[in-house]
């Protein structure tokens, strides 16, 4: 994720916290909007409505009830939408972000409430004194305070933990737990040009990899590892076969 896009989607996090005090019953923090505001900075209006949609859904019946604590739609869509965009994935890592993520801005919400309630008494007294500028300021100070805190937020997990999060493969993996990897290898299977698969859009709007060929066909020859034989002497302990087989519901395979 660029700069500009985090910056705009922590605009869009921040601003469903304002909705209700400055923008009125706007709706602009149901799902559905946040959804379709990510899809369009991200490029991906579509699936953006979808992902929204979906957790529109999901959270259409949620309320708290009594004491219980209630859940901020606005910056949980929000995230959790951007982050399914952001790795290609689907609505499953969409909610696997969005519902801890509203429960920890509905925490942070609570104690912003608090903090605010201690400005409530001063806009008290202003209003008693005839003050109306100190409470307006008082007003519009809240305001700012929420927009900046949402926004900070977002745009720090977004921007700095994007990194992280589309890190993982399987060179990562093993280097992680402290195994050394081919780099000349590695590099040229990347390079490679065998049809591995293309992913491709569902009429549904999921997401499936249609497989070019056998299975023997999206693999490099002999040949191409042949010319990568002189780097092997460094890691003669052991060699890894990756098997896969790309199938599932709609695209089930005959091999």
């Amino acid at each position: 994720m660029n700069l500009i896009q985090a910056i705009l989607i922590g605009c869009v996090a921040a601003l469903t916290q304002l909705e209700g005090d400055w923008l009125g019953e706007c709706k602009l923090r149901e799902p559905v909007v946040t959804g379709f505001l990510v899809g369009l900075i991200m490029g991906d209006i579509t699936k953006g409505l979808m992902i929204g949609g979906a957790l529109q859904l999901m959270w259409m019946g949620a309320t708290n009830i009594g004491p219980s604590s209630g859940l901020d739609i606005g910056a949980g869509g929000t995230i959790g939408a951007a982050v399914a965009l952001m790795t290609s994935s689907e609505l499953e890592v969409a909610v696997a972000f969005a519902i801890p993520v509203a429960v920890i801005m509905q925490m942070l919400n609570i104690m912003k409430m608090t903090a605010f309630s201690t400005l409530m008494h001063q806009v008290d007294a202003a209003i008693d004194e005839g003050n109306e500028k100190k409470a307006i300021f008082i007003h519009y100070l809240c305001g700012f305070f929420t927009f900046s805190i949402y926004f900070l937020f977002t745009f720090i997990v977004l921007y700095f933990g994007s990194g992280a999060i589309n890190a993982i493969d399987l060179k990562t993996a093993l280097e992680a737990q402290g195994f050394q990897v081919n780099e000349t290898l590695w590099n040229g299977l990347l390079s490679g040009t065998a049809a591995r698969g293309v992913l491709s859009t569902t009429p549904w709007g999921g997401s499936s990899i249609q497989v070019n060929g056998s299975a023997a066909g999206t693999e490099e020859n002999r040949a191409f590892y042949e010319q990568y034989t002189d780097s092997f002497a460094d890691f003669n302990d052991a060699a890894i076969v990756v098997f896969t087989r790309v199938s599932g519901e709609g695209s089930d395979v005959s091999y």
